[in-house]
């Protein structure tokens, strides 16, 4: 009998073992998947009444459906201070963190959203003509650090399972402008964003 016994006990023992083991993290890490990525941002949009051209990129990790990382942009072409006056011109870059998620990212065509909180500076530069070799020079006049949040909405799209190419439409908010002459100038406004993604995306 205490054979018997012995014998289904250790066979017991031998099935439970090789059965599986479910825990309470099983559902949250067993489906995670983990992945890198990065590549260019342009942004366009208007600086009072005249057209701006941001150029940058960004980088970061993705978590499933969300990602997270940085960022970095600075302004391409000429604004003015004044339509009238080309030789007070400004100069307008920043940086950060951007964050966001994806909706459905296995479908060809997905939403996104997502948001870039940075920081920059804005510098007031005066073109001067040097006399003796009638070249001109650049001198800044006044200079603000200032804070940015610019939250976007759009659709992305799987170009290759290591390539997403997307257009979203955003608003700039700046915020801690101390000098008159950057108020005035508006730099808050609508943004129409395209960005590339290089990385290996979940889209199988």
């Amino acid at each position: 009998m205490r054979r018997i016994i012995f014998t289904v006990f250790f066979t017991s023992l031998v099935l439970s073992s090789q059965a599986q083991i479910n825990t309470i993290f099983d559902r949250c890490f067993c489906s995670t998947s983990v992945s890198g990525f990065g590549g260019p941002i342009m942004e366009f949009s208007e600086i009072g009444s005249q057209d701006a051209m941001f150029v940058g990129g960004m980088g970061g990790v993705i978590v499933n459906n969300f990602y997270f990382g940085g960022y970095g942009q600075g302004l391409t072409n000429s604004i003015y201070a004044s339509e009238d006056i080309e030789a007070l011109e400004l100069s307008f870059g920043h940086g950060g963190l951007v964050a966001g998620f994806t909706l459905i990212p296995r479908s060809a065509i997905h939403l996104t959203a997502g948001a870039r909180l940075g920081w920059g500076a804005l510098k007031l530069n005066e073109n001067r003509s040097i006399s003796q070799s009638n070249q001109l020079n650049e001198f800044t006049l006044e200079s603000d650090n200032v804070y940015i949040v610019t939250p976007e909405a759009g659709i992305e799209v799987n170009i290759f399972p290591f390539m997403t190419a997307s257009a979203t439409v955003g608003y700039r908010f700046v915020n801690n402008i101390d000098f008159e002459q950057f108020k005035d100038m508006n730099l808050e406004g609508t943004t129409i964003n395209i960005g590339i993604k290089f990385g290996w995306f979940d889209i199988h």
